[in-house]
Order: structure tokens, then sequence, then C-alpha cells
């Protein structure tokens, strides 16, 4: 009889300092603040959403929430983030659901550390 083989994932965050710096770089350190703030939390949303539509069987709602994400994944610099969204984008129409499952659980952590990464950055690019 096998075994049972537990994986455990590790991934690595990394947050696009210079797109942060070009973005937020005419804006007052407060307003900065706000609109990281905002994007976080809409980032937060969307990744919720994304996997509530998906197992509802949604896939145009889920299209357009992944699309969001790809757009604030970019604005905030993460992008890797962006590019497992636009793999799950690319899995969602197709009838492998194991790899859409897959990829989703990918995003959905990822994204989780993400926002983490972001909040408790030591060296503030404001």
């Amino acid at each position: 009889m096998a075994g049972v083989t537990h994986l455990v994932p590790r991934t690595v965050v990394h947050v696009d300092t210079d797109r942060l710096k070009k973005l937020y770089g005419d804006r007052s350190a407060r307003d900065t603040e706000e609109l990281l703030c905002r994007s976080m939390e809409d980032i937060a949303l969307r990744l919720s959403r994304v996997d509530q539509l998906w197992r509802a069987g949604n896939m145009k709602g889920t299209h357009c929430e992944v699309q969001m994400l790809i757009h604030l994944a970019s604005q905030t610099g993460l992008s890797d983030l962006g590019k497992v969204a636009q793999n799950l984008q690319g899995l969602l129409d197709g009838h492998d659901y194991v790899a859409t499952a897959s990829v989703l659980a990918r995003l959905v952590r990822l994204g989780e550390m993400s926002l983490y990464a972001l909040w408790d950055r030591a060296d503030p690019v404001f």
C-alpha cells in the first residue's frame, strides 16, 4: 500500500516597489496610503468573489472579476498575482476543472500572501 504524500506549497511574494514608486510618485503620502489601502481592500474582495463565482458556476462573472484582479495586481506592483490571474483566465473556458481549481487555489493563496506583503512593508515607498 502506497503512502499519502502531503504537499506544502511554498510561494515567495515579490512586490515591484519601482512600480509603486512610479504610480504613486505624484501623490502625497496620505493620498498614496489611502489609494493603496483601497486597492488592497478591492483585491481581497475580488479574490473572494472569484472563488464564490467559480464555485457557483458563473463563468462570465468569474471572468470579469479575474480581469479586474489582473488590473489591480498590475497597479499595485503585484506582478506574480497578475500572472496567476492570467493563467486562471486562460483556464476558465476549458473543461479541466482540476487544473482550474488548482490555479484558483494558488491565486487565493498568493493573493492573501501578497496583501500581507504590502501591509507589512517595512520600507515605505512613499
